[in-house]
């Protein structure tokens, strides 16, 4: 009975940790650009509806009633976004159950809803993101972080956003958000986006890579060398070389030979046992050929 009750308590106080996270997300995504529009508004005012359970806790009992005066006249500015902020930390500080990683996600999550929420990425939203997520750079490793910064590197890399390059972001963004908390955004309207445009795997941007007792898998056609080839040079500096992948994995490389690529995505039947597995938490890399190269030298 003990440990139901302890179970019943952590469920509800990490619930409402992952939803002050969100929240503190979506009140950066909408103010990032430095202009709040009314669907933005509406997706905050959603948060609140779905909030109601915790109405007469703390700190619910402050924060809805501070959101609901910051919007009753129909905008909301950069010091009443600083209140509400000011109060998710407050209490966050005093009672973590998340893990910085974890609420860190939940964090990014929130934030892409607040871009996506008036159903239009901005170039200001887009570099704004890349500046947050090359300051928590703490999360490399971990899904959708080394994905979403060679995306956004890639879109900014000319100084010019295409329109194209805005429906790949929002596709692969609407990929890892839960739409289910969302009011403006529609499950039907991204899967017809992603039915049109295919993003399978992206590799890291310049990461890390560290031989010694790490296990590598190749996928595609080396433009340097064959196959039993990179083994021995995995081997040689005491990794391990595998044909599969697998929870183990630590490095999934993708030779560029012949690969069709989009930026620095890549497809595949291993690329996509990678992706899944990143998604369930698996600290998978995927590396482009030529970094692993480079880090041999």
């Amino acid at each position: 009975m003990q440990e139901l009750e302890d179970y019943a308590i952590f469920h509800n106080r990490s619930r409402l940790e992952k939803s002050l996270n969100t929240l503190k997300g979506v009140v950066q995504g909408i103010s990032i650009d430095g202009q709040i529009t009314d669907a933005e508004m509406q997706e905050m005012l959603n948060w609140t509806s779905l909030q109601a359970e915790f109405a007469n806790k703390h700190p619910y009992t402050e924060l809805l009633p501070l959101i609901d005066t910051a919007l009753c006249d129909g905008k909301i500015d950069a010091e009443e976004c600083s209140d509400i902020l000011w109060v998710c930390n407050n209490f966050m500080s005093e009672n973590k159950y998340y893990d910085y990683v974890t609420a860190s996600l939940q964090q990014l999550n929130g934030i892409i809803h607040g871009i996506l929420a008036d159903n239009h990425i901005d170039n200001l939203e887009i570099s704004r993101l890349l500046d947050w997520v090359r300051i928590n750079d703490f999360l490399s490793g971990t899904y959708p972080y080394d994905e979403l910064e060679s995306i956004l590197t890639s879109i900014l890399a000319d100084r010019k956003v295409t329109d194209k390059e805005r429906l790949e972001l929002k596709a692969f963004l609407g990929d890892f958000i839960d739409i289910r908390d969302s009011y403006n955004i529609t499950q039907a309207e991204l899967d017809a986006l992603k039915s049109e445009i295919h993003i399978s795997g992206i590799c890291a941007l310049c990461p890390d890579i560290i031989f010694e007792e790490k296990v590598f898998c190749f996928t595609g056609i080396s433009s340097r060398m064959q196959r039993d080839e990179i083994c021995e040079m995995v081997l040689s500096r005491n990794g391990i070389f595998v044909d599969s992948v697998s929870s183990k994995t630590d490095y999934l490389v993708v030779g560029n030979g012949g690969n069709p690529c989009w930026a620095f995505s890549c497809y595949g039947r291993k690329v996509e046992k990678a992706v899944d597995l990143r998604k369930k938490g698996k600290p998978i890399k995927i590396v482009h050929e030529n970094d692993f190269w480079d880090a041999l030298i």
